[in-house]
């Protein structure tokens, strides 16, 4: 197994153990109109999508960052949908 490989089943695995973490608090963070949490798990989540090479994922998570910076709700529940 070459250094490419092993870094891409490390990130996958630290992204399994994470991903359903960050949801979820994201998801409280929705409820509550927390845009710091907001903020802060969609950087998390875009740092892993980046990892991993989901452009589309990232494109999602990135969006869902600039919501926490401007406090823009009515997108997020659009989007958590």
């Amino acid at each position: 197994m070459d250094w490419n490989e092993a870094f891409l089943r490390e990130t996958v695995q630290i992204f399994l153990e994470e991903y359903p973490q960050i949801l979820a608090r994201l998801r409280v963070a929705l409820d509550d109109a927390d845009a710091r949490t907001v903020k802060m798990e969609a950087h998390s989540m875009k740092g892993a999508m980046a990892d991993l090479g989901s452009t589309s994922a990232y494109d999602a998570a990135f969006r869902l960052e600039q919501i926490g910076r401007t406090e823009s709700w009515r997108r997020a529940y659009r989007l958590r949908t």
